[in-house]
């Protein structure tokens, strides 16, 4: 019997990641212990946008079917990732 190869896992939600999805970008503002605030972005650093909110679940299903990138990862998590 093969081994399927293993799937890349999406890393977890956190406050601060800015995600790319065609010429879409989400960017994560707050991440709680189930609801997580977020703004669709039509380019980075974009002002006057309004905040989402959506269960973590329900925000890190919608970023893997659209099949986004993480782009920018916070500060404080750059070091658990490399």
């Amino acid at each position: 019997m093969k081994k399927r190869p293993a799937t890349p896992k999406t890393p977890a939600l956190a406050t601060g990641q800015l995600w790319q999805f065609k010429d879409c970008y989400v960017q994560i503002a707050r991440v709680g212990k189930t609801l997580a605030e977020y703004k669709m972005l039509r380019k980075p650093g974009q002002r006057a946008v309004k905040s989402q909110l959506g269960s973590v679940a329900s925000v890190a299903s919608f970023l893997k079917t659209k099949k986004a990138k993480l782009i920018l990862v916070p500060a404080e998590d750059a070091s658990a990732a490399t």
